[in-house]
């Protein structure tokens, strides 16, 4: 017994050996899956030599004899650092993520075989012109290159998801456009948001929770009451990302000190690791390019050549509609039109499911675009009509949309009577992007570049450019559809005629502007028209406090002096919240409920209104509106709310102001004043505080709940590796600072995170192109194991930017390497 105890102490003690030298072992053969920058390698696809100079911060200087064999090059950098992001991107593109993860990302799946993202972006290909389909043959080339010369480890993911990556191919890169197209222009999701709403609220309070648009015809929801547009919503897979948002703006030379343009930008999105953009420098005889490329494709996304620079903001035009549509009594596979009844077009998708059985999903498609209510058989459910009274309703009240038989008897509809169906521009067969950044990317002047945007048909996007001709201009971009008979404010019946769309707004009606008299221009995804405008472009900007601070800061009374690129940069660390501003003094107007509110009070009071990461306002501010928006939302929204849960400064002002009715709970048995509420709200708002942050109030940090995660996709979400890959920082900013640092106040856990801000910043100066600015978050490196995974955050949330310039001979003596890419004949 005493030798069997002797050796059974042994076994856990060699099992935890044995562990820790898996351990180490798997560590040092991982790090293997960094590149090496410096090396001389045989490859085929290339004409000559290609040198690829990374700099000191991993940004690769690409220096080739022609456009396809930098192409070439941009595609096995972008392998090097990113292979493991591209491949996630075509896959959620292609439908194809479930077969990895398993069942969570069925939803994901199915939506994306339904829009049929991948199966546009197949087809498009035969459509580009002849040097652009050799381009993108050559980006894959460059792409598969690397993975066939590749020796040693691959990234850490390939392993932990244990599958091997497939040959790239050009609808891979050109699924892109589709991805930001569905992520930037996701109109039909309001639509059915305010749907939604009109079976819960007044009109009026709709108006006001949601401003609509001029001459609104009456709501789908009245005439068509059995249509449940909440479970609808519900039923629709989580959005690819957050609500977006950018900062742009142009100054002509008269304002600055070189007396050229300078032009500067900074895109919103998702803050994760590795961000969605690669800095890069590409240099051949013909094209120079430098800035923000997206791993995956082979040009420039945002930067400048050696004429001209641009920038982009989402426009927030309106590019898509949703359509109820009404499905043959007669026959469940035909749907009812103006002109009688048509067949549904069909195809049947197959969805493999790691660790699960695989499914079958049948798309179906009308006129207007494919079924989404098709995706989830509960949100299929939600639409039929219960009654017979109710579908004779229906069919009596919306412009006759039932069928006659051969004896003129009108057949009611019956069983699952309505589908959804989503119209939108980019459901299209033509390329929608890619040729218009091509030509873009050789923009010789402003002319020319505005020509090269009149091919852009999405996502839509404001852009502002400068020259080195010293001119200026901004013009708004996409397709959108001309509605003659109405807006694009709900669903609408898709057997109306009169709903259709009747073409689009001619490229040359879009908004545009070049050098204005004032010598700036702006735009922070404001509107970019005014009352008088022709068209109908859309309701969905998202505010003006970014707009009216960069106002403030470009306006006549500010630029009394020449200003640099250096003020410029400035100018994007603004912290500065208009919106708290507006909305704090009314606050206060309520007296302090006790002695510790009483404290809050005085700092609040002495705040100057900076989201400041090392203040307490901020954080105590904060709190407090989300306490009020919850207190006076909720109660009206009900099931609603947790979709429309945010801080909402100017309705909330307006509410103190005017609309005191909204302080007031209809449910409870008391009349509450504005003032109970937004007392009640800070007590429950430092209560929270005091719990996670202790009793002194003046020892709270905005910078302690105010955190960029920058979480990596998978490796974030296993314990104790996510502490390993842990990139979190404190950041400045607010969703309503120039400086932008937004979140979900939803959270039930980290309300603050800040999860969506400036992934890229960059400043042009046209009169000398090498002093312009860059910057991005985390990292060059997606790769974990690289010390670029994450060595240019602080650099980011202090915002301060780097250039991308240099000789060759310069950037080798302080660089990390140089790949030279030699042609294996």
């Amino acid at each position: 017994m005493r030798r069997l105890l002797k050796w059974l102490w042994r076994v856990p003690l060699a099992l935890i050996g044995l562990i820790i030298v898996v351990v180490i072992v798997g560590y040092f053969y991982l790090r293997g899956s960094v590149p090496d920058y410096d090396d001389t390698l045989r490859v085929a696809g290339i004409d000559a030599p290609v040198q690829i100079i990374r700099d000191e911060r991993a940004v690769p200087h690409i220096y080739a004899g022609s456009e396809r064999d930098a192409a070439f090059a941009l595609g096995f950098v972008h392998a090097q650092d990113r292979l493991w992001q591209m491949d996630m991107q075509r896959r959620v593109g292609q439908g194809r993520v479930a077969e990895l993860i398993g069942s969570s990302a069925v939803p994901i799946d199915r939506f994306m075989r339904t829009v049929g993202a991948y199966r546009f972006a197949e087809a498009s290909y035969d459509r580009l012109a002849p040097e652009l389909q050799d381009l993108l043959s050559a980006y894959s080339d460059g792409v598969n290159a690397y993975i066939d010369q590749h020796s040693g480890a691959w990234p850490p993911e390939f392993y932990a998801l244990w599958y091997d990556f497939e040959p790239w191919q050009p609808a891979d890169t050109l699924v892109w456009g589709r991805l930001m197209d569905i992520q930037l222009s996701a109109n039909w999701r309001s639509e059915l948001a305010r749907a939604s709403m009109d079976e819960i609220l007044a009109e009026d309070q709709v108006d006001f929770l949601i401003p609509p648009g001029p001459g609104e015809v009456e709501t789908l929801a009245d005439l068509m009451p059995e249509v449940d547009f909440r479970q609808m919503l519900a039923a629709m897979p989580a959005p690819l990302g957050p609500s977006q948002a950018s900062n742009e703006w142009a100054i002509s030379g008269e304002h600055t000190e070189s007396g050229l343009p300078i032009v500067a930008n900074d895109p919103h999105l998702s803050l994760e690791a590795p961000i969605i953009w690669y800095l890069a420098r590409i240099e051949t005889p013909g094209l120079t390019a430098v800035g923000a490329t997206i791993p995956g494709v082979p040009m420039v996304v945002l930067g400048h050549n050696t004429n001209v620079a641009w920038g982009l903001t989402t426009a927030y035009t309106d590019a898509q509609d949703l359509f109820v549509e009404l499905v043959d009594p007669e026959d469940p596979t035909r749907y009812l039109t103006p002109d009688g009844s048509e067949p549904f077009e069909t195809r049947e998708e197959v969805i493999a499911v790691r660790f699960g059985d695989e499914e079958r999903l049948t798309v179906r498609e009308t006129r207007h675009g494919p079924v989404i209510s098709d995706i989830n058989e509960q949100a299929a459910a939600a639409v039929a009509g219960d009654s017979e009274e109710e579908r004779l309703l229906v069919t009596e009240t919306l412009h006759e949309p039932a069928v006659s038989d051969a004896n003129g008897e009108t057949a009611v509809a019956s069983g699952d009577d309505y589908v959804m169906a989503l119209q939108a521009t980019g459901f299209t067969n033509e390329d929608i992007i890619a040729g218009a950044l091509y030509d873009v990317n050789h923009a010789t002047d402003a002319q020319s570049l505005v020509e090269a945007l009149s091919g852009w048909i999405t996502p839509q996007q404001n852009i502002i450019f400068g020259d080195t001709q010293g001119t200026i201009g901004f013009v708004t971009v996409g397709r959108v559809p001309l509605r003659p008979e109405r807006t694009g404010y709900r669903p609408v019946a898709g057997w109306d005629a009169d709903n259709d769309w009747q073409g689009y707004i001619p490229f040359a009606d879009m908004p545009q502007q070049l050098n204005p008299e004032s010598g700036v221009l702006i735009n922070a995804n404001n509107s970019a028209v005014g009352p008088d405008y022709p068209f109908f472009l859309g309701y969905d900007e998202i505010g003006d406090y970014r707009a009216m601070r960069i106002n403030q800061l470009l306006s006549p009374e500010a630029l009394t002096e020449p200003v640099s690129v250096e003020a410029n940069q400035a100018f994007q660390a603004d912290d500065l919240s208009l919106a708290a501003a507006e909305l704090l003094p009314l606050l206060l107007e309520a007296n302090a409920s006790d002695t510790r509110a009483g404290e809050a009070y005085a700092l609040l009071r002495a705040w100057d209104y900076r989201m400041d990461r090392e203040r307490p306002e901020p954080l105590i501010y904060s709190a407090w509106v989300r306490e009020l928006s919850r207190a006076i939302f909720s109660p009206a929204l009900g099931e609603l709310f947790e979709g429309y849960w945010g801080l909402h400064p100017s309705q909330i002002a307006e509410i103190l102001r005017s609309r005191p009715e909204w302080c007031d709970d209809a449910s409870s048995q008391s009349t509450e004043t504005c003032e109970a509420v937004v007392q009640n709200a800070l007590d429950q708002a430092l209560d929270w505080l005091a719990e996670r942050h202790g009793a002194d109030i003046a020892a709270w940090r905005w910078g302690d709940e105010h955190i960029a995660p920058f979480r990596h996709q998978l490796f974030s979400r296993i314990p104790v590796i996510s502490g390993l890959v842990d990139l979190s920082i404190a950041t400045d900013g607010s969703d309503y600072t120039v400086n932008r640092a937004g979140g979900w106040i939803g959270n039930p856990t980290d309300p603050f995170l800040d999860t969506h801000g400036p992934s890229y910043r960059a400043v042009y100066d046209l009169s000398d192109l090498d002093n312009s600015l860059f910057g991005i978050a985390p990292g060059q490196s997606g790769n974990p194991f690289s010390p670029h995974y994450g060595d240019l955050r602080e650099m980011w949330r202090d915002v301060e930017l780097f250039p991308i310039s240099g000789t060759p001979e310069e950037l080798r003596e302080t660089g990390l390497g140089t790949t030279t890419l030699r042609p294996s004949e």
